[in-house]
């Protein structure tokens, strides 16, 4: 499980992508144990229609992101040659990046809580959509996607705006932090401003941070 799960983070998780030759309810401890051991963090899905959001999860729907992204790279035995490439944050899809955003959004929680990140997704049928993560800011619910590179189509995240009506979402990605209509776009570097600029944000200018 612990060699296993760098390969998987990100993505929706299922025992059998771990191994078809031991029980689920065997692999469903190992995992307890390093959720226990704060080597892998759970992110379930949540319906996000409101606050709490931790109330309105599907304990069934969960994907989990590593300890660290420095050693989802090391695990995964990525050559120092890739890392230095100018597109390594595409590997696997962009589960690096999604990884990296993740791992800072539980770094910069209230120290006195146990940190908690979830993601939306809608499976019906010609109509699946997910939503990289949604956080809460006070009492504001903010869907984030996460983009590797410099572009990128943002259906998902426009469909959970129209439907859910949230003050605006959350965009990381290599390009320049800006507004439009109703996405902030931000790089990646800037995660840890997320709480900050969220409360900002309203009252930001269009095109300009």
């Amino acid at each position: 499980m612990f060699r296993k799960i760098p390969e998987l983070v990100t993505h929706q998780f299922k025992y059998t992508h771990i191994t078809h030759d031991i029980q689920s309810r065997d692999l469903k401890a190992a995992l307890h144990k390093l959720i226990q051991a704060n080597i892998v963090y759970p992110v379930y899905a949540s319906a996000a229609t409101g606050l709490p959001l931790n109330a309105l999860i599907n304990p069934k729907k969960i994907k989990l992101l590593f300890l660290d992204t420095g050693l989802v790279n090391c695990v995964s035995q990525l050559s120092a040659e890739i890392l230095m490439s100018k597109d390594f944050l595409a590997i696997n899809k962009g589960a690096i990046a999604e990884q990296f955003i993740g791992q800072e959004l539980l770094a910069y929680q209230d120290a006195l809580l146990s940190p908690e990140v979830y993601f939306w997704t809608r499976d019906q049928k010609n109509a699946r959509a997910e939503v990289d993560y949604v956080i809460n800011v006070g009492n504001k619910v903010i869907p984030i996607e996460v983009k590797s590179g410099h572009s990128g189509r943002l259906k998902s995240l426009r469909l959970f705006i129209e439907e859910y009506k949230p003050s605006f979402g959350v965009r990381f990605s290599l390009l320049p932090p800006e507004k439009t209509d109703s996405i902030i776009h931000l790089p990646l570097y800037m995660a840890g401003e997320i709480g900050r600029l969220v409360q900002l944000g309203i009252d930001i200018p269009q095109n300009t941070l």
